[in-house]
């Protein structure tokens, strides 16, 4: 009973943690009931877990991408072969994952464009429209333990992202069924902009509520990302933060079979 409650609590902390998520009550009571009993079994065998931080708003302009302009950024990646892939080089090893543009075109496209240099975005809240590769530096800042690893914030801003947002799209969520599904942070309909996660298991609670527009292959690299120390919170509560986030040296798009 208590690993289901978990599974459940902890998909709800990712809602409630992402970008500018709206209050949802029902989600934070399941979540802040799933924190108290993973707590107790903390108490009784010590181990890393998920925290709730207070959440901030997002962009609020949606972004769709016209037929051009998918075939457009498409059309930018090199190689040759049927497939899209992409590589995330990091401290810790390289992720590679195959991107599902037939069931995710939109976010996609959102991701090669912003990991490519492609696309202009924004820097800051108010700062200037740069291009250039937007994942390249970037750490993985929020880590779960056996669940997930977060990427995709420019700056300290909590809910940064690349100044825009688009449509939700849902119909690669058997991405889910497996470990290492690549799907996008949520905070509401319409809400994906640069933040992206990274599962270590199967978790089908995730695929009615999150956008999965991909699958990665080193699962052991992505949970040892997941498994590294975690700053220890002020109130005592577990933590997601890491000691020492783990750099996203270069992401790579290309394609191949």
């Amino acid at each position: 009973m208590l690993r289901r409650t978990i599974t459940v609590g902890l998909g709800a902390l990712l809602f409630i943690t992402a970008c500018g998520a709206p209050r949802d009550p029902d989600l934070e009571k399941r979540a802040f009931k799933a924190l108290a009993e993973l707590e107790a079994e903390r108490a009784a065998n010590p181990a890393p877990n998920p925290s709730v931080t207070p959440p901030a708003p997002g962009p609020t302009a949606l972004k769709t991408y016209t037929n051009e302009e998918l075939q457009s950024i498409l059309n930018g990646v090199s190689g040759t072969g049927n497939k899209l892939w992409a590589e995330f080089r990091t401290q810790l090893g390289t992720i590679k994952c195959a991107l599902d543009d037939v069931d995710a075109p939109q976010t996609v496209a959102n991701f090669i464009g912003l990991a490519s240099g492609q696309t202009e975005w924004r820097e800051g809240s108010r700062g200037p429209n740069v291009r250039r590769p937007f994942y390249d530096g970037l750490t993985f800042h929020r880590v779960v333990a056996n669940f997930i690893i977060q990427t995709g914030n420019p700056g300290r801003e909590v809910g940064g992202g690349p100044g825009w947002t688009i449509p939700r799209e849902t119909r690669a969520a058997g991405a889910f069924d497996g470990p290492g599904a690549l799907a996008m942070i949520d905070s509401g309909s319409d809400s994906h902009g640069s933040q992206l996660f990274i599962t270590t298991r199967p978790d089908p609670t995730l695929k009615a509520r999150y956008a999965a527009f991909g699958r990665c292959e080193e699962v052991d690299v992505v949970r040892a990302i997941s498994n590294g120390e975690k700053v220890p919170s002020a109130d005592g509560k577990p933590s997601s933060m890491p000691r020492d986030p783990v750099k996203i040296f270069s992401v790579k798009i290309s394609r191949g079979d």
